[in-house]
């Protein structure tokens, strides 16, 4: 089966990745799975469609702080450094604070690499692990409901393009959360649009959360630890050989971590790849 050609042939409509039963029955003929999804497109979008003023609002808001970080001067990455001035000085509530920033940031499809390092840098490997696991699995939710529920229009355009991903809700039919998994662990698709991508598919809102905090796991800690040892070696630097709070030992000690972390990291990469491109080829087989 060829997948560059599945949008081009349904060019007029658009094909729908929401939850959808194999068969169903209407006047007593049995329609297929692409017929089934065509007559609930007509029926949701008749009835107005499923949005509520909270998901509108929301959505709303997401765009505005996008346009924003665009549009001043520097673009997003004098907006994600001036965030990271903002919580270093909220003393306590810094985590609140970085929370609510890398949620909305992650949302407003700005690269949350950065603010990741940061975590790091800030509050150390342990604490900044827990706060960017939390909250980028927060922004992840966040889009998926805006994308299944507000934008769909808008994403579907968007992944127009990317055939490849026809494969991957196939594949989400067949293993549902095992592939959402093994998504989170490839770098095979952007982390930003995969959230809202995601919201087009067959799995549902609990087992999408619970597998994308699972696999976006092991990259937060690599990057979170990165950030740490950067903060190691400002420390050395600043201290001019002076005694400073992490000695040359532990500098080194944090190095060989940093290697360590990003060897593992990409070896499970690459494993998640090649397991999610055999998933995606049981689904062309088909």
């Amino acid at each position: 089966m060829k997948l560059a050609g599945l949008f081009r042939k349904e060019a007029a409509k658009p094909l729908r990745l929401c939850p959808i039963r194999a068969e169903e029955k209407k006047g007593g003929e049995m329609l297929t799975e692409r017929e089934s999804a065509q007559d609930k497109q007509v029926d949701t979008e008749q009835q107005g469609g499923p949005p509520t003023v909270a998901i509108v609002a929301i959505t709303s808001i997401v765009l505005v702080l996008g346009a924003v970080a665009y549009l001043i001067p520097g673009g997003p990455t004098e907006w994600v450094k001036w965030i990271e001035e903002q919580i270093e000085s909220a003393g306590p509530l810094a985590p609140i604070y970085f929370a609510a920033a890398y949620c909305l940031t992650t949302v407003a499809f700005i690269p949350a690499s950065i603010l990741t390092l940061a975590a790091g840098y800030i509050f150390g490997p342990l604490l900044g692990t827990a706060v960017v696991s939390v909250s980028s699995t927060s922004g992840a939710a966040l889009a998926f409901l805006i994308s299944r529920y507000a934008a769909r229009p808008f994403v579907e355009e968007r992944l127009a393009k990317y055939d490849r991903f026809v494969a991957v809700d196939k594949a989400i039919s067949r293993e549902g959360w095992k592939v959402v998994v093994l998504l989170r662990l490839s770098p095979l698709f952007p982390f930003a649009l995969s959230n809202y991508a995601l919201g087009l598919t067959r799995i549902e809102f609990v087992p999408f959360v619970a597998s994308s905090w699972i696999g976006m796991l092991p990259a937060t800690f690599a990057y979170v630890y990165l950030g740490s040892a950067g903060k190691a070696t400002v420390d050395i630097v600043a201290s001019g050989g002076a005694v400073a709070k992490t000695s040359p030992l532990q500098l080194g000690l944090y190095a060989l971590g940093a290697v360590a972390t990003l060897g593992v990291t990409t070896l499970v990469s690459r494993i998640a790849s090649k397991a999610l491109s055999e998933a995606e080829g049981g689904t062309e087989e088909d």
